[in-house]
This record gives structure tokens, C-alpha cells and sequence, in this order.
């Protein structure tokens, strides 16, 4: 049996990513080194299944479907940089203001995941988009919060994506298997 490994996202249009590129580089300027985000990778995980098998992905998208299809677009927007501590090196990502849709959403989808039996990472959602890993920086986050200001760029929010995580050619690629339409 194949095993793909999964999760549910909000996709970014090719504007935002390239905002969020720009954050990152300066970011890439702050920092000794770390494993950084690639533009095309930027999205914000609302669920994480992690492996699942392959034959199961048509029941997956048939629920999935019937889900998000009650909801409506919306907009997020951007709020401040962050980051957690692991030892000597951070994770780093920008946060996003809080959302009652984007709340709403993530609490269905919880649900639906359950009522089919798929297992998956329960922790609760605080949402964020990662601009790297294993970072070592040159200056404290509290100094880089002001150095790198993060605009409130709004970001409109029309489709919900199902996407496999693999690598091709030694590098990590996000796949999209199904996106699902918010209502207008």
C-alpha cells in the first residue's frame, strides 16, 4: 500500500508569496543560517494528516468537499513576526490576526476528520506561516519584531487545498491533490 503524506492548507495567491519572500529574505540577512521557506512552499496549514494511504484520498476529498462548501471566502491578515525557541536555533513565522472564519473552518474540518476516522495532529490551530526552521539568528526576536515590521496586507482567502508534502529532487515540493471553491 502507497503512503502519501498530507494536509490541509490555505493556498496563497502569487502576490502574497511574494511579499512573504521579501520578509523572508531580510529575514535570510538577520540570520548565521537556517532552513528557509521556499516562495512557491508559502501557505498556512490548517490541518496536518500526515500519512495516509493513497486509496483513501477519494473518500478524503468527498469529505473534505462536502465541508468546505458551507462556507463562504473570506480575508486574513497579516499581524507580526515570531518565533519558537528550540534549543539555539528558532523556528520563525509571521502571524496572522485572528480570524472567526478561519476559526470556524478549522473547527469543521476537525470534525469531519473525526467523523471519518482519519487520523491526524489534534493540536489546536494557531496560525502561521513559517518562513524557516533551525534558525540561527544574529539579533533577538524581540529586536527583529521591530527591525522587520510586517504589514496588515490582507489576504483574500477563496479556495481551501488538500496538499501532499514529498520531495523531487532532493528538494520539498507542495503538491495540490484537490482545492475546494469558497463561496463568493
Amino acid at each position: 500500500m502507497v503512503k502519501i503524506r498530507i494536509f490541509i492548507a490555505i493556498d496563497f495567491d502569487k502576490s502574497t508569496k511574494s511579499y512573504l519572500q521579501d520578509i523572508k529574505n531580510k529575514l535570510e540577512y538577520y540570520s548565521f543560517k537556517g532552513h528557509f521557506t521556499h516562495e512557491e512552499n508559502f501557505h498556512l496549514t490548517l490541518q496536518f494528516i500526515g500519512e495516509l494511504q493513497a486509496d483513501n484520498i477519494p473518500n478524503l476529498i468527498k469529505s473534505l468537499q462536502e465541508c468546505i462548501s458551507k462556507h463562504n471566502a473570506f480575508n486574513l491578515s497579516l499581524d507580526k513576526l515570531g518565533g519558537f525557541k528550540k534549543g539555539d536555533s528558532k523556528l520563525m513565522w509571521i502571524g496572522l490576526e485572528h480570524n472567526e472564519k478561519l476559526m470556524r473552518i478549522y473547527e469543521e474540518l476537525f470534525l469531519t476528520l473525526k467523523h471519518a476516522k482519519i487520523a491526524f495532529d489534534e493540536k489546536p490551530l494557531k496560525p502561521h506561516i513559517t518562513l524557516g526552521r533551525q534558525i540561527t539568528l544574529k539579533k533577538e526576536i524581540s529586536e527583529l519584531i521591530n527591525i522587520l515590521p510586517i504589514d496588515k496586507l490582507i489576504i483574500p482567502v477563496n479556495t481551501i487545498t488538500l496538499m501532499e508534502s514529498k520531495q523531487v529532487n532532493g528538494k520539498l515540493k507542495y503538491v495540490s491533490l484537490a482545492t475546494f471553491p469558497l463561496n463568493n
